[in-house]
């Protein structure tokens, strides 16, 4: 059976091309959700300890393994509360290094019930210029609190370099080496302003990896240029096993990749495993997006409204017949549903599929009044037609329910 085959028994209606393209691609990843952290930093969003607490149940549920929390000191009672609820996946603290109180905000976490504490610091010389900091005494600075974490507790810890892709590559590789030596059992590289290539995230997650010692390589990507998907991916390909994600991309400024467009991404496009439960995905993001008081819109890939709504007729009568044809994978794979639109471009196949939908009948020549008072109303309201509009035209107009 042809790969293409295989993926179109599953649900996923992708190209034919994506098997044999693909490359290197690691069976499983690791997705850290940092929603709780970077959501926080999202201007419009504010989480209280409660709100955390019933979001890391939610990302639990939905099979996420590890959750960042926060910064520790101001997280302690939000990192015990998610303790106290049962949820499975692991628990990590970001602690800055270059900052005066870390070795508080280590102990903080750790009692708190943190089980991954990431050590870092800041890596491009004009962020350790406004630290006042050297690149030595940087790499002195994280090869001590990554031994201060492995000495106090039994955290797994992390060295982590912030401003990565701005960094001299060659001094990315000795703050790696510097966590190394201090004990750090994982690495990660941050594109703190989001202003990477595809092809710059691989070559430095190949730099690190190759200094990492054979320990797992994170990647935390933004999406200034839109493309945070698309550099968690190549880290991924080049090495990397662990990507931040947060969900619809809550963070700073444009975001970070988000939680659900990474996860179908691997999934479906590049036969990796995630361990999410993917048919969750849409009811998961809706019920964070009103925790967080922020909108899902309607085109958002994977948990959108609109991605699965046909409008225009020539669509509407082929996706009826055959909706692998007009659609990337089935809604149900992500928890959603396929609907119909009435609006401009709309025509009988259109009006007849939604009158059956609704359990109503029309005769013929209303059939074809409807199609033009559709598009009529639309053009004239700019927006489509909904359910109970559509349904009130029809019986003012002698339809009826069957």
């Amino acid at each position: 059976m042809s790969g293409s085959s295989q993926t179109r028994e599953r649900g996923w209606f992708t190209s034919p091309l994506n098997e044999a393209l693909r490359g290197d691609v690691p069976e499983e990843v690791v997705l850290h959700e940092t929603t709780l952290r970077e959501g926080m930093q999202a201007p419009p969003v504010t989480f209280t300890p409660e709100d955390k607490i019933e979001i890391a149940q939610i990302l639990d549920d939905l099979g996420i393994s590890q959750i960042q929390v926060g910064y520790g000191k101001e997280d302690r009672e939000a990192i015990a509360g998610i303790k106290e609820r049962g949820v499975r996946a692991r628990l990590s603290v970001l602690v800055p290094a270059f900052r005066g109180d870390w070795k508080d905000r280590v102990q903080v976490g750790v009692e708190a019930g943190a089980d991954i504490i990431l050590v870092l610091f800041r890596s491009s010389d004009r962020q350790l210029e406004l630290l006042g900091v050297d690149r030595a005494e940087a790499c002195r600075r994280m090869e001590e609190a990554v031994a201060y974490v492995r000495d106090n507790s039994t955290c797994l810890v992390a060295a982590n370099a912030s401003f990565a892709t701005m960094a001299d590559p060659d001094f990315l590789v000795d703050l790696v080496a510097a966590g190394r030596d201090g004990g750090a059992e994982r690495f990660g590289l941050a594109d703190s302003t989001g202003v990477a290539t595809p092809e710059t995230m691989a070559y430095l997650v190949r730099r690190v990896r190759d200094a990492a010692g054979g320990h797992p390589v994170s990647v935390h990507t933004h999406n200034d240029f839109g493309l945070g998907v698309a550099n968690a991916i190549a880290g991924l390909r080049a090495g990397a096993t662990i990507a931040d994600v947060s969900v619809l991309g809550l963070g700073e400024r444009a975001g970070n990749a988000p939680t659900e467009q990474l996860a179908v991404a691997l999934e479906g496009l590049y036969g990796v495993s995630t361990g999410l439960v993917l048919d969750r995905l849409h009811s998961a993001v809706r019920r964070i997006a009103a925790i967080a008081n922020v909108p899902v819109p309607g085109a958002q890939p994977v948990v959108g409204d609109d991605i699965f709504a046909q409008k225009l007729e020539m669509h509407v009568a082929v996706t009826a017949r055959e909706p692998s044809l007009h659609e990337p994978f089935e809604p149900g794979l992500v928890g959603g549903r396929r609907q119909l639109r009435l609006g401009s471009g709309s025509g009988e196949v259109a009006i007849r599929t939604k009158l059956e939908e609704l359990d109503l009948e029309a005769p013929d020549e209303l059939v074809g009044e409807l199609v033009r008072w559709v598009n009529d109303e639309a053009a004239g309201t700019k927006r489509d037609v909904s359910d109970p509009d559509f349904a009130r035209r029809v019986l003012e107009r002698g339809g009826r329910a069957r």
